[in-house]
């Protein structure tokens, strides 16, 4: 054996026994993080104990809107109509912003399942309304 495998010895045992102190630390210290992981199946209690507030279809469910858009109407783009400030509008089909589109002052129902694509180039901007 040569100068070099005889000194090396002593230190690839003390690497090991580095590598196997980390390893447990590791190891401990992982168990120790997932153990204190709280279950989605654990029962959750709310402190509340008073009525939740309306919610904004129940705040304006009794309003008549004047303006029904989207597919399956006659107005499925913003270019064929032109807003007049303060509308109640309802989006019944996905539609389609063609042009700089404004809402100002309005109340806007959007039925599920409904998208409203904005094209390129086109621009909604909502002033002082109410989406639900």
């Amino acid at each position: 054996m040569n100068k070099f495998t005889r000194q090396s010895a002593p230190f690839h045992k003390l690497n090991l026994l580095l590598f196997t102190l980390l390893l447990c630390t590791f190891l401990f210290s992982s168990n120790l993080l997932y153990s204190q992981r709280i279950s989605c199946e654990e029962p959750t209690t709310f402190p509340f104990t008073e009525i939740p507030e309306s919610t904004q279809c129940e705040q304006l469910s009794g309003i008549e809107f004047d303006l029904y858009v989207g597919a399956g109407t006659p107005i499925t783009h913003s270019s064929q109509i032109s807003l007049i400030p303060s509308h109640e509008i309802r989006v019944v089909g996905n539609f389609i912003i063609d042009n700089n589109f404004l809402l100002p002052n309005s109340i806007v129902m959007i039925d599920p399942n409904v998208s409203i694509v904005i094209q390129e180039g086109a621009h909604l901007t909502i002033d002082n309304s109410t989406l639900f």
